[in-house]
């Protein structure tokens, strides 16, 4: 196989982009299978995935799918043709074993968590709304339960304090590229077995609903700040302010001041005037920035002193 081997790329967002470069670099990439062009907003057309464009970029062969069409036996047979020696996913969908079981040295995944915690799809989300200090990226080979196959290789590192979910993202998808490339190398090192994952302590990282997203005010501050840094930039937690929907994008707990007021209540500027003072259940947060409903990210003291806010108004 060598530096030919056959790899089938299964991808559509950014955060498989480095990873996607590095193999076309090294391998041969002979097929990257994405999604269908999505639809844009306001009527802007029909836009390609991010995975489509690089993959354009880079000369390579494309294979645009619907979920459903993957089960087809057109793409089944298409990818068989190709005599693949891997498959690599990242960021797609749950591949038919009609589909995984195709390539000579198997199919693997690329999952921005330490297996077996996080599993599902938002595992970057729900550990930093979990308050973890420490995540990773494991490659494991795809079996039959989602994210549940052994593992190949693991790599951790540190959550920054501050940092949100869209930074931490960024760094994840950057260290995927050096565990991938080593995770294929020990695949085809003679005598190398993946290890199973300890199932007993796995633990889940659904999809973010709105019901995810709504503040809660009487929770403790610190609970409140992991849920903003965790949903930042996007989807955005969110609360009501005036009957209008806010998203709030940027906050930090507040431990120099002691201050009370019922949950939700606004109880000023902070000293440095760059942020809103909020009452929580449990200590005062401070929200630096935020977005109001169909207009653009507002610092705080924009906020204040553009909606003119009294003193002791309520986010809902």
């Amino acid at each position: 196989m060598g530096e030919g081997l056959r790899i089938v790329f299964y991808g559509a967002d950014d955060f498989g982009v480095p990873s996607l470069k590095a193999l076309s670099e090294k391998y041969a990439v002979v097929l990257v299978v994405t999604y269908k062009d999505l639809p844009g907003r306001r009527n802007q057309g029909r836009h390609p995935t991010p995975i489509k464009v690089v993959a354009r970029e880079l000369g390579l062969p494309v294979c645009e799918v619907s979920r459903e069409e993957l089960r087809s036996n057109n793409i089944i047979e298409k990818i068989k043709d190709l005599h693949p020696d891997l498959g690599v996913v990242i960021s797609f969908a749950v591949l038919p074993e009609e589909i995984v079981s195709i390539p000579v040295l198997g199919t693997i995944n690329l999952h921005p968590s330490i297996l077996p915690s996080y599993r599902g799809p938002a595992p970057i989300n729900w550990a930093i709304i979990k308050g973890e200090t420490r995540t990773g990226i494991t490659t494991f080979v795809l079996g039959k339960q989602v994210d549940a196959g052994d593992i190949i290789l693991q790599e951790e590192i540190e959550i920054m304090p501050e940092e949100n979910a869209g930074e931490l993202r960024r760094r994840l998808a950057e260290l995927g590229v050096p565990v991938l490339l080593k995770s294929i190398e020990l695949l085809r090192s003679p005598g190398f077995k993946p290890i199973p994952q300890p199932h007993n302590l796995a633990s889940r990282a659904p999809k973010i609903l709105a019901i995810h997203r709504k503040i809660n005010w009487h929770d403790k501050a610190i609970n409140i700040s992991n849920l903003i840094r965790g949903l930042a930039p996007t989807p955005g937690a969110v609360t009501i302010f005036r009957d209008m929907l806010v998203k709030v994008l940027k906050a930090s707990t507040e431990k120099n001041e002691i201050l009370v007021g019922q949950p939700g209540e606004i109880l000023g500027l902070s000293k440095d005037k760059d942020g809103l003072l909020v009452a929580t259940g449990n200590g005062t947060i401070v929200v630096k920035e935020l977005q109001p409903e169909g207009k653009k990210i507002m610092q705080a003291r924009d906020f204040w002193n553009g909606y003119k806010i009294q003193k002791n108004e309520l986010f809902q």
